[in-house]
């Protein structure tokens, strides 16, 4: 896997949101981060493996007692992020809600330290997204795959942060065959944050990795 873009190049409370951009195996592919504890960087490449809901043992949650409830809302989420109709924004509080599905001090601390409002929005996004897939089957979202990365194999990262493994991303393949309405939440104003420099991160909170 390679990283090569930022699909929505927006940084909400320092960190830039879903979605990416990713050649896997050469493909162009958009992907979704679900991992806000480890950081991946423009241009890093890796090796992952391939996982479905069907099985998810080697995940990066896959540990979890409640996983496959929590992967399961988590593509969700996705399918909501992925509507062409909707802001960065909502973009932005999305993302937060699918980071806080698994990293709760993600919307907890760090969105609401920024954004109360952010905060309260990602919060009832997750909410609603695991209320929408509490009796969810296993192959409901059957055309998702997972992709974790393998540790060691980074390169083209930062410093010694390439002896951490990137982020896990989760990805379409085929069409949607769920696709929830858009959640309903008041669009708030918000700034855009440009950010400018010499190398671009994903993910720019980066002591969120150590």
């Amino acid at each position: 896997m390679k990283m090569i873009g930022l699909g929505n190049s927006t940084a909400m409370a320092g960190d830039y949101v879903n979605p990416y951009t990713a050649t896997v195996n050469g493909v162009t592919t958009t992907v979704i981060c679900d991992d806000f504890a480890a950081v991946t960087y423009l241009n890093e490449t890796w090796q992952a493996t391939t996982h479905t809901f069907a099985d998810l043992s080697g995940t990066r949650w896959g540990g979890l007692q409640d996983a496959l409830h929590l992967y399961n809302a988590a593509a969700y989420l996705t399918l909501q992020l992925l509507d062409p109709n909707i802001s960065k924004v909502l973009q932005g509080e999305i993302s937060f809600a699918i980071w806080g599905m698994f990293t709760p001090t993600a919307i907890t601390t760090n969105l609401a330290s920024y954004s109360p409002a952010y905060a309260n929005a990602a919060t009832q996004l997750k909410n609603a997204a695991l209320a929408a897939t509490s009796n969810t089957v296993m192959d409901q979202f059957s055309n998702f795959v997972i992709y974790t990365p393998i540790a060691g194999t980074a390169a083209n990262c930062w410093g010694a942060k390439c002896a951490a493994p990137p982020q896990e991303f989760l990805a379409i393949t085929g069409t949607p065959i769920h696709t929830p309405e858009t959640a309903s939440l008041p669009i708030l104003a918000f700034n855009l944050l440009a950010v400018i420099g010499v190398i671009a991160f994903l993910r720019r909170r980066m002591v969120s990795a150590e």
